[in-house]
């Protein structure tokens, strides 16, 4: 994790950016931990680009994505960065390089930090109904598929987590 979060830095410092202007309804993510090119990585960024457009903002760059390394460039246009745990240092970096906003946020992993995500990206975009609306209709779909997982499968039983520390509070929420 300290090698990922040290070659996004190198890149944030060394990146010649172009010289563009930044655009509010443009974001860029620095810090999705990209391990392999597998379809689990593409779906989560899928479900990103979801939450973006769903409150009228694009997603113009994301560190890293499996995309051509000129992607990395586009994040001169964001507006915000938003700086996930891997990538912390890096987006500072970029954020005082670029003179963008610069958004700390958990990994949107559970409910409660993927509803935080959607209340950020409402105030970005001035769209905060949008954004509180999109969050209903996810609930209501994933809600009644838990109903029964929870009191037939999860109560009353021990889990053990041995993994990546940035996403214990994530987990740690959808076992709560």
């Amino acid at each position: 994790l300290d090698g990922y979060e040290e070659t996004l830095r190198s890149f944030a410092k060394q990146m010649v950016l172009p010289e563009v202007a930044r655009d509010p309804r443009k974001v860029a993510i620095v810090g999705l931990l990209w391990d392999r090119n597998e379809w689990d990585n593409r779906a989560n960024l899928v479900e990103l680009r979801r939450m973006f457009d769903s409150v009228g903002l694009e997603l113009v760059s994301v560190w890293l994505s499996g995309s051509p390394f000129a992607e990395l460039d586009r994040a001169a246009e964001a507006g915000t960065i938003i700086s996930l745990p891997y990538g912390r240092k890096a987006a500072e970096i970029l954020a005082k390089r670029t003179g963008a906003t610069r958004l700390d946020l958990p990994l949107p992993l559970g409910l409660t930090a993927s509803e935080l995500w959607m209340e950020k990206l409402g105030e970005i975009s001035g769209k905060s109904a949008e954004a509180k609306a999109f969050v209903e209709k996810e609930l209501g779909s994933i809600v009644p598929r838990m109903e029964f997982v929870i009191p037939y499968q999860m109560q009353n039983i021990n889990v053990g987590y041995v993994g990546d520390p940035h996403m214990l509070p994530g987990i740690n929420d959808m076992l709560e």
